[in-house]
């Protein structure tokens, strides 16, 4: 972005506009950790999930809590129930990621990320440009203060 302050609506669909790329990033990396515990790399896939994986699922949330938060009268209902359904199912995966770790199912990690994880990330990337139409056409007086 420009060296200029920015309005929250253009912070938000900034942040929308490059989200595919990162939603990319999260596929690639799935599929590589997945790959890494099927072939028995198991400290690579951990060194992946750590440096990675939950500093970018982290992010994620964080951000998809604050629209839903601050601004789910933007959203609008469905918008609104969507996101929050993707993150309930992206701490559900969360936590049985942990459950599969003290387990040892190290097998069972790659799946989940690559395929019930990926499945949350399609959910997103489809509503993402939705809510950037949200935000474009909102006419909440807040979303242009800086």
């Amino acid at each position: 972005m420009e060296d200029r302050e920015v309005t929250v609506r253009e912070a938000t669909i900034f942040a929308l506009d490059n989200s595919e790329k990162a939603f990319e990033e999260f596929r690639k990396c799935t599929r590589e950790i997945g790959e890494c515990f099927d072939t028995g790399r198991d400290e690579e896939a951990f060194a992946i999930i750590k440096e990675t994986f939950y500093p970018g699922v982290i992010g994620l949330a964080q951000f998809c809590h604050s629209m839903l938060e601050m601004n789910h009268d933007v959203l609008g209902k469905e918008l609104s129930e969507r996101l929050c359904s993707d993150l309930a199912q992206i701490n559900e995966l969360l936590t049985n990621v942990a459950k599969e770790t003290e387990n040892g199912n190290f097998t069972e990690i790659g799946d989940v990320l690559r395929f019930d994880f990926i499945d949350v990330i399609a959910s997103l990337s489809k509503s993402f440009p939705e809510i950037k139409e949200a935000f474009r056409t909102s006419t909440k007086p807040s979303l242009d203060e800086y």
